[in-house]
């Protein structure tokens, strides 16, 4: 099986009036992020969680691993009410 990587990234999950889950980028230089590869975690609803970002170092995810963590997530909180 191939596996494509991408160079400039910005994978994002976020939920309808719950805000923003996670996101994994490399695609800006703000000041805070000196980290190229991270990803930023947020609690519903699209709170960032401290410590984020999180440096993903030179491993960071496919758009098909992103997608299946996404689809992992959606199951994992189905049922939950926030």
């Amino acid at each position: 099986m191939m596996t494509i990587q991408t160079y400039k990234y910005a994978y994002n999950l976020s939920l309808a009036e719950q805000g923003n889950i996670f996101r994994y980028d490399n695609a800006h230089k703000h000041p805070g992020h000196q980290i190229e590869h991270h990803i930023h975690r947020f609690d519903p609803p699209g709170q960032e969680i401290p410590g984020s970002p999180f440096e993903t170092g030179e491993d960071w995810p496919t758009l098909t691993e992103v997608a299946m963590e996404a689809d992992g997530y959606y199951w994992d909180n189905l049922f939950y009410d926030y």
